[in-house]
């Protein structure tokens, strides 16, 4: 919490249940470092946002998180304990915690798969 701005630090209260929502919806809309573009040899993907993405899997996950409410960003540039970078496929903010959590998708979806 302490690496956000302190505009952006609300705090739900009995008194306005709320905040945690508009605190998820400022962070989604607010600017965000992202992955530098990559040359690849792969068509372009788009999401119902408009976002490019790298695979169709990618598509498929962020219209899920987008059609369900999930506040999300793709991939954001984070930097580590390290000092390394990291850009996993989602940073995705979870209301109910108040805090974010990462996703990234590895490997393909398959219709091959066995039940």
């Amino acid at each position: 919490m302490s690496v956000i701005p302190k505009t952006y630090r609300l705090k739900a209260s009995q008194d306005c249940p709320e905040a945690g929502l508009i605190r998820a919806d400022i962070w989604e809309r607010e600017e965000y470092l992202k992955k530098g573009n990559c040359e690849y040899d792969m068509p372009e993907h788009y999401t119902v946002k408009g976002e490019k993405v790298r695979s169709k899997s990618e598509v498929t996950i962020a219209n899920m998180l987008y059609e369900k409410g999930i506040p999300y960003r793709y991939e954001e540039q984070l930097q580590l304990r390290s000092g390394k970078l990291a850009s996993p496929d989602f940073t995705v903010y979870v209301k109910s915690e108040g805090r974010t959590k990462l996703l990234e998708h590895c490997g393909t979806f398959s219709s091959h798969m066995k039940t």
